[in-house]
């Protein structure tokens, strides 16, 4: 059988991991931002996104928290609400430093899609959010992926689907990327402190 997923290079190949076939580089028909990666679903409606930030102004056990809490600010997410917190073991992020931290926040959110002004427009999306956390770069790298719920009828999203996806199926895909992770050049992140 095909393997579902294909290898990926990131930010010019200092980073690569494995995504989903099925999940496009919006790049190519949108600008994103120098500090982001992010790849889509057009039949299911789910997005990946990697983003490099400097470390956030909170502890290690709160860095996916306070980083889903961000999301759920520049998403104007009508509400959020945080299902588990926990860290990341080191067997399940094999590729990357022992020195990296790694945790991860499960949540739910209520989103419109394109900022859409009415209630009735926001769809139910669970959360993926892991950060892995460098601390001599002073950077935490956030992934975070997104699952559709319950998609409303007056959303543009519900007109795009095309295909359901389980959330387990879900979160093996977002685990399969963890496993993947891979830092090729730490030169990215500018010089250790």
């Amino acid at each position: 059988m095909a393997s579902q997923y294909y290898e990926r290079k990131l930010f010019g190949g200092h980073i690569e991991c494995e995504i989903p076939k099925d999940f496009e580089d919006v790049n190519t028909y949108r600008q994103i931002p120098d500090h982001q990666e992010v790849f889509a679903s057009d039949s299911n409606d789910q997005s990946i996104v990697i983003e490099i930030f400097e470390k956030a102004p909170v502890s290690d056990e709160e860095a996916a928290k306070f980083h889903f809490q961000e999301l759920a600010e520049s998403n104007e997410a009508a509400t959020s609400e945080i299902i588990s917190n926990e860290p990341i073991p080191d067997e399940n992020v094999p590729e990357l430093p022992t020195t990296a931290v790694c945790s991860m926040v499960t949540g739910k959110q209520i989103v419109s899609k394109f900022k859409e002004s009415t209630a009735e427009a926001a769809n139910y999306v669970l959360m993926y959010v892991a950060v892995i956390r460098l601390h001599e770069f002073h950077t935490d790298i956030v992934i975070s992926m997104n699952h559709p719920v319950v998609i409303s009828a007056q959303s543009t999203s519900s007109q795009s689907m095309t295909a359901e996806t389980d959330p387990k199926v879900s979160l093996t895909t977002f685990k399969h990327l963890l496993e993947t992770f891979k830092i090729e050049d730490f030169k990215l992140f500018g010089e250790p402190y």
